[in-house]
């Protein structure tokens, strides 16, 4: 599938609602916006919505068990879906969330941050912010097993599973592994490692909880 006037229509879109949303909201993600940054907001978020990494975790379930059936292709679409969805509604939305105080606005940017020339600003402010929390910088952390950055590695997910979908090509079984495990990466190490740098814990790997009472519990 190429691009075509309706892919342009919906980038000029969501360039519209980001352009919108930097106008009004400039101020606040600009200067001192990691100073301002609030510890408590981003912890109720993640509160209120216990189960954010559920999606992602699922897409590994189907990738792994697609690949050990051998059908690679399919769970690296899977994989990098998961990367997508781990990295957009489990880490980003949260954090923007906590600098804005608007949910339909961290929903805009989020999505737009992973393939948007015109967020790399604010898509610094993210990993800076994230980085504060994981002590790792998303821009140059490596993961265990890993010959390249994680951002690299997410970026060549993207063009493999573009590849795959759209232009039915193919893709060795290597490139299906890598994608899953930097899914593995943003859902099953840096989600859970944020989470507990916020203070909360999780039960069955899933649900998030702050309750003191059971932490530690399974």
């Amino acid at each position: 599938m190429s691009y075509d006037m309706n892919d342009a229509m919906a980038d000029a879109y969501y360039e519209s609602l980001y352009k919108e949303f930097y106008e009004t909201h400039g101020p606040e993600i600009a200067g001192e916006a990691i100073a301002g940054f609030q510890h408590e907001r981003l912890q109720s978020y993640f509160v209120a919505h216990p189960r954010l990494v559920e999606p992602a975790l699922h897409q590994i379930a189907m990738a792994r068990g697609l690949l050990s059936e051998g059908y690679s292709d399919a769970a690296l679409v899977f994989a990098a879906s998961a990367v997508e969805i781990g990295l957009k509604q489990a880490l980003f939305k949260p954090v923007v969330y906590g600098l804005v105080h608007s949910e339909p606005a961290a929903d805009i940017i989020a999505e737009l941050s992973l393939g948007h020339a015109a967020i790399d600003r604010f898509k610094d402010l993210l990993l800076d912010i994230l980085a504060g929390y994981l002590r790792k910088d998303l821009r140059t952390y490596v993961h265990a097993g890993a010959a390249k950055t994680l951002w690299e590695e997410i970026k060549e997910s993207q063009d493999h599973r573009n590849a795959i979908l759209h232009r039915g090509e193919r893709r060795p079984p290597a490139a299906a592994e890598v994608a899953l495990r930097s899914a593995s990466a943003v859902a099953e190490t840096l989600f859970p490692a944020l989470a507990r740098a916020l203070g909360l814990h999780s039960h069955g790997g899933v649900h998030l909880c702050n309750k003191s009472a059971c932490k530690g519990q399974p």
